[in-house]
């Protein structure tokens, strides 16, 4: 379920962009906030099988990225906007 809640920002930013383009911020975040976990800036640090959960959290808030920018493609395509 908390995955989910955060892939809803990334959907979200692929809505209001809808370019393509934007599905390179996910790994840019992700890669940041696990560097910053591993650098002890914030939270306690890496765990066991922090490379799991990177791999999967980019992967799919780049998913969610590249559909919510497609998705307003097809809503401004079939609108006329």
């Amino acid at each position: 379920m908390a995955v989910v809640l955060a892939m809803l920002p990334f959907l979200a930013l692929g809505l209001a962009t809808g370019r393509l383009a934007t599905v390179i911020v996910p790994p840019l975040i992700w890669t940041l906030f696990f560097a910053g976990l591993g650098a002890g800036w914030w939270g306690s640090g890496l765990g066991d099988g922090w490379f799991a959960a990177f791999v999967e959290l980019t992967t799919a808030s780049t998913i969610a990225t590249g559909a919510g920018a497609l998705l307003r493609r097809r809503i401004a395509r079939t609108s006329g906007i």
